[in-house]
Order: structure tokens, then C-alpha cells, then sequence
């Protein structure tokens, strides 16, 4: 693709194909490393209740979503800066999940295995009963619907923090982040 958008000149496309993917990886990496310090701050102090757990069972969700997509295209820059999310992710909910209440982690858990199981279930309709294009942008759209989903889940926060008048469900570094 980015030859054909350069018109021959090498360093456009050294620019779209490398410099471009690799600022993208940077942002996202930023994005998935930025609420952890607030998480392990709560996890520390026994109480995650200002934590959105939705929106990390949602990264996570997503970062499979990305990794099953970047295999699929062969992409590296899309793969392995969201294997770290999913690590990431992962991980936040096990830090978190023992100092949640219990709707709390409920609502989390079942977000993370019923987005990732519709993500596996896109994955193997693309891979066995899709060709070409269509599996490929089968996994885009579920992928990038789950990504809106996740852009969309600090409003529960902010939905808290209207009522309560309480900012500390609010995480500053993920705002900045998204």
C-alpha cells in the first residue's frame, strides 16, 4: 500500500510502512500501560471500587480482537504491541479481581469471556467458512466494534462521578491515554 501512495519515493515509504506503525505502537503501549499505576495503587490499598474493570475487561477483549486481526494480515506492528495489552489487561484484572465487589468482578468477568468468545467465534467463522477479504474484514468490523465499546466505558465511570460528585473514579493518565 505504500508504494502506491508514494509514487517511488523511498523515504514516504519507509515512513508509512515502518515510522507510522511504529508511533502507532508507542500510543497504544502508552494507552495500555496508563492505568496500571492507579490499579496497583487501589489493589495495594484493598479497594478497587474506583477501578473501571469494565473498561480493562474491554482492552483485554480488544487486545484479542487485534492480535487474532495482525495474525491474520501478517502485521507485527498490529500483533505484538497488543499481545503486551492482553498481558497487561490480563494481568490488571487479576490484580483487581480479589479486591472487587462482587458485582464488580461478575460484570467484568462475564464482559471479557462473552466479547472474547464472540471474537474466537468471528476468528473461526473467518478462518473455515470465509475466504480472502471477507474473513479479514469480518475480524476488522468485530474487532473495531469491541474498540468502541471500550472507547465508550469510561462514560459508566463518569456516570459515577456525576452522582457521587466523586472524581476518583476517573483516571487521568487513560483519559489522556484514549
Amino acid at each position: 500500500m505504500p508504494a502506491a501512495v508514494c509514487d517511488g519515493s523511498l523515504a514516504c515509504e519507509v515512513v508509512l510502512a515502518y515510522v507510522v506503525p511504529a508511533v502507532g505502537c508507542i500510543v497504544s503501549l502508552f494507552l495500555f500501560f496508563s492505568p496500571l499505576p492507579a490499579l496497583l495503587e487501589a489493589a495495594r490499598a484493598k479497594d478497587v471500587s474506583n477501578v473501571n474493570m469494565l473498561s480493562q475487561a474491554l482492552i483485554t477483549a480488544n487486545c484479542l480482537g487485534w492480535m487474532l486481526y495482525g495474525s491474520r494480515v501478517k502485521d507485527y506492528f498490529v500483533t505484538l504491541p497488543n499481545l503486551v495489552g492482553w498481558c497487561v489487561g490480563t494481568y490488571s484484572l487479576f490484580v483487581a479481581y480479589p479486591h472487587a465487589a462482587v458485582r464488580q468482578r461478575d460484570a467484568a468477568l462475564a464482559t471479557l469471556l462473552a466479547v472474547s468468545g464472540g471474537l474466537y467465534l468471528c476468528a473461526a467463522v473467518a478462518s473455515v467458512s470465509l475466504e480472502g477479504d471477507s474473513g479479514t474484514q469480518l475480524l476488522g468490523y468485530s474487532t473495531n466494534a469491541v474498540l468502541v465499546c471500550f472507547y465508550a466505558s469510561p462514560l459508566a465511570a463518569f456516570a459515577r462521578v456525576v452522582q457521587s460528585r466523586d472524581s476518583a473514579a476517573l483516571n487521568l493518565p487513560l483519559a489522556v491515554a484514549s
